[in-house]
């Protein structure tokens, strides 16, 4: 892959390019807002300029990045956003860093390990990001969440007992 581009809070940055080391042999660098807009400057010229970077979510989120990225519109083969629920609120920049990239991205990750406590409207607002054919609107995204709660209850329940109990009852 040419550019691919970690977004994560600023206090895991080291972490995530001490684990792509570690993990896939791979090197990261971690660039702040100045580093970032001289590579979208680079790209202009050079649009196959190779980026493998990890930027803190509190120096993307910035006006200036999101109106560039905009105007440039350069592509990423794939985004990873670590505690993408950080981005759940349509109304924060957050949210429209993480809509921004993902429309410029062949391929997009989001994680958390943070369950959407504050409703389900936070869970459509972070699909959305991912997926606006899917996710366009709130009422029928909605009406999906519901025809799947009885599913969803199920493996719930299923997750309660150890794995070889269930094998046990075939």
């Amino acid at each position: 892959m040419q550019k691919v581009l970690v977004v994560c809070p600023a206090n895991l940055t080291s972490k995530w390019k001490i684990e792509l080391k570690t993990r896939f042999s791979e090197d990261f660098e971690i660039i702040k807002k100045k580093k970032f807009i001289s590579y979208l400057d680079e790209i202009q010229d050079y649009p196959n300029q190779k980026l493998d970077a990890i930027i803190s979510i509190e120096s993307i989120r910035n006006d200036e990045i999101i109106l560039r990225l905009k105007e440039q519109m350069p592509d990423f083969d794939l985004v990873i956003i670590d505690e993408a629920h950080k981005l759940r609120n349509k109304t924060t920049n957050q949210w429209e860093i993480g809509k921004t990239i993902s429309n410029l991205s062949q391929s997009m990750v989001m994680l958390t390990a943070t369950p959407i406590h504050l409703g389900i409207e936070n869970l459509f607002n972070l699909l959305n990001i991912l997926d606006d054919d899917d996710f366009s609107e709130f009422y029928s995204a909605n009406e999906r969440f519901e025809e799947n709660k009885p599913i969803v209850k199920a493996q719930m329940c299923l997750s309660q007992f150890p794995p070889n109990y269930i094998d046990a009852e075939k």
